[in-house]
């Protein structure tokens, strides 16, 4: 009798320093981990876990200076051990305490550091220091041992590629290799993309301020809408970085919507042009979500783009003399600006809306990126990084799934609720915006193929969406 093999994929913990910034800490959120991995190691036969991506979340901790310094991300690695090293490390170390259990542990865009091998020591130290002397040969980072970051395997016959997801993003797209040449040559070549160097720019001159900047996947164009909605001079008056500034996202923003008044929709962006630069890459895009979100470019007018531009000159909810008459309107704005953010995220307001993981998501860009892996014998693509746990099954058989996130996310205004209500409450960085929504896939050898199926750890696991693959 054949043994049981089964691949649970989870990714996207984005564990922190277990400080206020760090987006996987919450009520029962570890103790909800260890019993995943828990009732994982249970399972019969052969088992691996996994890890797809921002395991941990460098970018979280402080100082928040985008280097990608070796010596700084081994003291980041120390402080993140610090706070989970008796639990989720702990948990893991314990799991690989079976010869038929392994970790895999792959490369996000949060986590880069874990390709230098004294930070990825530290990790993997944390890990080991709860299993047998045995273990280590059942821990592996593809980045530190194969210098790559997909990941294919087979599972009862299918082909199945494995990577974070982020390759193909316009904003988060990253050269690992240059990363590899830095690790062998002791380099320091690497560097972060343009959109995520902007991205980070905006939130941490606010996260401190606005706390809910990290619970917000993707960060584009959500979280320069929110803080706008939050903080209108935010939008104008962004001393230094120039190019980089809000203000400069803000005024091409205006710009667009001025531009096409009345035109076609906006298409959002794949790539950027030669010619256009990330803050113009960034302004289209917020110019199509907004288009989105006040139905089309018909309801995009002069007199929308001239609100806009009074309403970041605004003090906001304490409006000025001089704006004073135009308080309802402003209002207006600040309520568009924050349906466009919410919109942007291209997720359920109800995560626990239940049609929106057995319907296909085909259009999504990142089932267009999935579908480009689905070559030669490749029948299933699994993704994190956008934190949207979903299916989309092609013609000819092809998958893709996404098994979102471990780490919070934004609890979203429903239908009924009062969107200023739902500000306000953002704007007090209470826990209670915090919304768990631990998602991972299986897929288990069958005979003849693989049973693949997108799941929910809620003290036990929940079925989302299952299929079984032919081989």
């Amino acid at each position: 009798m054949a043994t049981r093999e089964t691949v649970v994929i989870i990714s996207d913990l984005h564990l922190g320093a277990g400080d206020d910034f760090d987006i996987f800490a919450g009520s029962g959120k570890t103790e909800s981990f260890v019993s995943f991995i828990e009732t994982v190691g249970k399972w019969p036969g052969v088992v691996e876990v996994i890890i797809n991506g921002d395991f941990v979340d460098f970018l979280q901790l402080e100082p928040w200076d985008l280097r990608v310094d070796r010596r700084e991300a081994e003291q980041k690695m120390r402080r993140i051990v610090s706070a989970y090293k008796d639990t989720i490390f702990r948990a893991l170390g314990q799991f690989l305490d079976s010869p038929e259990h392994r970790v895999t542990v792959l490369l996000g865009n949060h986590d880069v550091e874990l390709a230098f091998p004294e930070v990825w020591k530290r990790a993997a130290d944390a890990i080991l220091a709860a299993a047998k002397p045995d273990a280590a040969a059942r821990l592996s980072s593809l980045a530190h041992d194969k210098t790559r970051v997909t990941y294919v395997r087979s599972v009862g016959g299918v082909l199945v590629h494995i990577e974070h997801g982020n390759a193909d993003d316009p904003y988060n797209g990253m050269n690992y290799t240059t990363l590899f040449h830095d690790v062998e040559r002791n380099t320091s070549d690497f560097s972060y993309p343009p959109g995520t160097q902007l991205v980070y720019d905006i939130m941490n001159r606010h996260k401190r301020e606005f706390r809910f900047v990290d619970l917000l996947k993707p960060e584009i164009p959500a979280v320069p809408f929110l803080l706008a909605a939050m903080k209108p001079k935010a939008l104008i008056d962004v001393p230094g970085i120039a190019a980089k500034s809000l203000a400069a996202v803000g005024n091409k923003f205006i710009g667009w919507l001025r531009t096409k008044i009345s035109g076609p929709t906006l298409a959002r962006t794949g790539a950027a042009s030669s010619t256009e630069t990330v803050d113009e890459q960034l302004a289209r895009d917020m110019a199509a979500a907004y288009q989105d979100a006040v139905g089309g470019s018909s309801a995009v007018s002069d007199a929308d783009a001239f609100l806009l531009q009074q309403y970041f000159e605004s003090d906001g909810d304490d409006v000025s003399p001089e704006h004073a008459v135009m308080a309802p309107s402003l209002k207006t704005a600040k309520r568009r600006l924050a349906r466009a953010a919410i919109g942007s995220l291209g997720r359920p307001i109800d995560l626990r809306d239940e049609m929106y993981y057995k319907t296909d998501h085909a259009n999504r860009a990142d089932a267009m990126w999935a579908r480009q892996r689905l070559t030669g014998d490749v029948r299933v693509v699994v993704f994190g990084h956008t934190h949207r746990p979903l299916k989309t099954e092609f013609e000819g058989n092809g998958l893709y799934v996404n098994s979102g996130a471990w780490a919070n996310q934004m609890t979203l205004p429903g239908p009924s609720e009062d969107i200023g209500d739902w500000m306000s409450s953002v704007r007090s960085n209470s826990e209670r915006n915090r919304a768990g929504f631990p998602t991972y896939v299986t897929l288990t050898a069958e005979t003849g193929g693989a049973d693949v199926s997108l799941n929910l750890w809620e003290g036990a696991g929940r079925l989302l969406w299952r299929k079984s693959i032919r081989a």
